[in-house]
């Protein structure tokens, strides 16, 4: 089952789960409203993904990604 989550990149709705319910949880948010960012596997946790998230950069840094923490509860 999805979840409707705030992205922790852009903060726009987004979801996490299986992928098949995205519809059905994000039904009252515009298509253009919606988080367009990345979803990954969750290592270990299989059929479930997640938003993958973008460190900030920090000065004199690169940019690293990672994936976001599971959701408590996961």
């Amino acid at each position: 089952m999805c979840h409707r989550m705030t992205c922790p990149n852009d903060g726009k709705p987004t979801w996490w789960g299986c992928g098949h319910h995205i519809e059905s949880v994000l039904a009252d948010v515009p298509v253009e409203e919606r988080c367009t960012c990345e979803h990954v596997p969750i290592v270990n946790v299989p059929g479930v993904k997640f938003m993958k998230t973008v460190k900030k950069r920090e000065p004199g840094k690169n940019v690293a990604d990672a994936s976001a923490a599971v959701r408590d509860g996961l």
